[in-house]
């Protein structure tokens, strides 16, 4: 942000005009005002936590002593009191980014203090955990009313711990009916916060949250069929690396782009995995007792293929070498499990192979060494996990050790050696 006197500098070398100074001056105010204070929201934040966890226990010191209408009256105080704040907040059309959360903040507890007291004045049970979803699906129309994007946060945290928490029991269906649902009530508000504020912060966490919600998800569905799962997760991480390629996340920090890097990272782990011939064997016994077509995950492993291929296409035009780079890695994982046989795993290595030279090529021709360094360690580890499952000598071990330090090294220097020669 420029000074009043860089301003006047600028206008005294007739750089500018005195109306452009005045309004580079207004343009500034205005940003300043519509960025929130973080120091300020953070210190609303806690102070609204402490508070009400002090509420909490002063009152259940005494609850014994409250009769039934006292203690509804106290379970629904904190709910009145939030919802007269949010309606404070938007009257006031000025009102701060920080107010703003901080009322959502308030809200979400709130509603959770009230629904749970409640439950618990009137010995309502709740095996299935049903409230949770109830407690988030209410705090969503609050998300848009206050645009409190840290409202939106916990509500993601909290519906992702509700499906860890109970979607292992029997009613699966409408647990993870509940999760998909309110992922899906957040997304328009998501979608919206990164068209206007792709580089806040607070997108870069909910990238992160709405990521790591949809792979967490994909637990208990696979608890019977871990086969499956770790094919969906395959699709789920190649959708991921193709929707981190959107126009959508351009310019934004790599480490804040949660879709491309988790997509990297799981699908070389899951070629690390479906490398070893035990996994195979698995494979093989669950496709002849036809656990994997009849497993629902297999239908979510179809509808992720489907999508990641469409944003392929929608990304770049096909060509042979993607078949062995990161891009089209699902499809010849899926012919593999369609085809079963136990000696698929040596496919499976090669294709791991073959990413790990490709993304060392890639380095090579963008003189980046850091892409050099994950295309070697991925071979790297290649070696090292065959090495451990094959009944090779120490020796042998050893010297494939001895040569993969080496390689390291010498490819670390030759890069180093080449860039000091450009300078």
């Amino acid at each position: 942000m420029l000074k009043p006197k860089e301003l006047e500098e600028l206008v005294d070398q007739n750089l500018i005009s005195q109306q452009q100074a005045l309004e580079i001056s207004q343009y500034y105010d205005k940003r300043r005002v519509s960025q929130p204070n973080r120091l300020s929201l953070i210190l609303g934040a806690f102070g609204a936590i402490f508070v009400g966890l002090a509420i909490i226990l002063i009152l259940a010191h005494n609850w014994d002593t409250f009769s039934k209408n006292v203690r509804i009256i106290i379970a629904f105080l904190p709910l009145s009191l939030s919802q007269i704040l949010a309606g404070y907040v938007l009257i006031r059309k000025d009102a701060s980014s920080s107010l703003k959360e901080v009322g959502g903040i308030i809200w979400f507890f709130s509603l959770a203090t009230t629904i749970f007291i409640t439950s618990q004045i009137y010995h309502v049970s709740d095996p299935e955990g049903q409230f949770y979803a109830l407690w988030v699906a209410l705090s969503i129309p609050v998300v848009y009313l206050l645009n409190a994007s840290i409202l939106a946060m916990l509500s993601i945290v909290v519906i992702t711990w509700y499906v860890l928490a109970y979607g292992f029991g029997d009613d699966t269906n409408l647990i993870f009916g509940y999760f998909y649902g309110i992922i899906a009530t957040l997304l328009p508000y998501y979608i919206l916060l990164i068209r206007r504020h792709a580089h806040r912060n607070a997108v870069y966490w909910l990238h992160w949250l709405f990521a790591s919600a949809i792979i967490l998800s994909l637990i208990p569905l696979g608890v019977n069929a871990g086969v499956v799962l770790l094919f969906a997760f395959m699709a789920l991480f190649t959708l991921f690396y193709h929707l981190g390629h959107l126009y959508w996340f351009e310019g934004i920090p790599s480490a804040a782009n949660a879709y491309l890097q988790t997509g990297r990272i799981g699908m070389v782990i899951t070629l690390f995995v479906v490398g070893f011939s035990g996994f195979w064997d698995e494979v093989q016994e669950s496709w002849h007792d036809g656990e994997i077509l009849s497993s629902p995950l297999f239908v979510v492993l179809i509808v992720l293929s489907i999508i990641a291929i469409g944003l392929y296409i929608r990304r770049k035009q096909w060509q042979w070498q993607h078949l062995i780079d990161l891009d089209l890695i699902l499809i010849p994982m899926f012919i593999l499990l369609l085809t079963v046989h136990a000696y698929f795993f040596i496919l499976a290595n090669l294709l791991a192979l073959a990413v790990g030279v490709m993304i060392m090529v890639r380095g090579i021709r963008g003189d980046s060494l850091l892409t050099i360094n994950f295309g070697l360690f991925i071979i790297a580890m290649l070696i090292l996990s065959r090495f451990f499952e094959s009944d090779l000598s120490y020796l042998i071990r050893g010297l494939a050790f001895a040569i993969i330090g080496i390689a390291f090294f010498m490819t670390n220097y030759y890069l180093t050696k080449k860039s000091h020669r450009h300078e």
